[in-house]
């Protein structure tokens, strides 16, 4: 059984650096550069098109859900301010792999941001893991 845990935790890691790696090859590939901002605009506005500098890769919002969309493949994934919910409409708090998702998680927000694993019998909070 054990081996079949760390398996998971194998791959989904793996999963979840092709994720980045696409994700990154992919924001490189403009030719032209970037406009710089409106002064008018928000940081609310921008926060989906700037990297974040805690997070790894510097990444954007947009590319944190596309890696763990990749890796855990959950059945609805969001941002709720600086917390990401990851969502599986099956599955128990209680299996022993429940909580393998939170080391992708963590790995990818930033230290001020956290992690949430929703199943329908409870939740399990990435940063208490």
């Amino acid at each position: 059984m054990k081996s079949s845990t760390a398996k998971k935790s194998y791959l989904a890691a793996a999963a979840l650096m092709m994720a980045l790696g696409l994700v990154g090859c992919s924001a490189g590939g403009e030719s032209t550069p970037p406009a710089a901002p409106d002064s008018s605009a928000s940081d609310e506005a921008t926060g989906t098109e700037d990297g974040n500098d805690g997070r790894a890769f510097d990444s954007t919002d947009d590319a944190v859900i596309t890696a763990i969309s990749a890796a855990l493949d959950p059945d609805d994934i969001t941002w709720e301010g600086k917390t990401l919910m990851v969502s599986f409409n099956s599955g128990s708090v209680g299996d022993p792999t429940a909580g393998t998702g939170c080391l992708a998680i963590t790995t990818l927000v930033a230290d001020d941001e956290k992690g949430i694993i929703s199943y329908p019998d409870g939740e399990i909070d990435c940063s208490t893991k």
